[in-house]
């Protein structure tokens, strides 16, 4: 299974054709992808996030362990990605937002843009009344390009924490990068 950097990359140009070759006819299509990209990218942010921060806290221990003279054993560092992820996959948009918040993952610009983003998509999804918008060309280019817009400033965060961080490469990018 591909990794959610080949994913949102695949995403990222599908979006970027359909938009410049107005290919109306994909508008609502990709919105509502992009939709569920960024809830996924951000639900990665967090889960990754926590999974660092549990395995620096875990380091940190295992060195006191050590400097107190004690045995140390590879079970003393080992964290749970898959934990760390199933956590994070039960929390709706709203509430994995509010935590990325907390946790200094996204700023309070960003926090506002996601939860309006957020409303958008409940609108656009759940409620019958906007049926017949998924047709207009216009509203639904004018969407796509706002969650094309979200999701781009969710992406170098996301590579930084992963990248720059954490320190992954490609070659090693563990297999939890996996779509939830």
């Amino acid at each position: 299974m591909e990794n959610i950097i080949h994913i949102t990359n695949r995403i990222g140009t599908e979006v970027s054709n359909t938009l410049a070759e107005n290919d109306s006819k994909l508008y609502f299509q990709e919105v509502v992808l992009l939709y569920s990209l960024a809830e996924n990218l951000l639900k990665f942010l967090v889960a990754s996030n926590d999974c660092w921060i549990k395995t620096c806290q875990r380091i940190d221990e295992a060195d006191e362990k050590e400097k107190r003279g004690e045995q140390v054993n590879e079970n003393d560092c080992y964290v749970n990605f898959e934990t760390a992820r199933q956590n994070v996959k039960k929390m709706n948009f709203c509430n994995v937002i509010e935590k990325a918040f907390e946790e200094h993952l996204i700023n309070e610009n960003l926090r506002i843009k996601l939860d309006f983003f957020r409303v958008n998509r409940n609108n656009l999804i759940h409620q019958l009344y906007l049926f017949d918008n998924r047709n207009d060309e216009g509203t639904m280019r004018d969407k796509l390009i706002e969650a094309e817009a979200v999701v781009e400033e969710l992406i170098p965060i996301f590579k930084n924490l992963l990248f720059e961080k954490i320190g992954f490469t490609d070659s090693n990018l563990p297999e939890i990068f996996q779509p939830l």
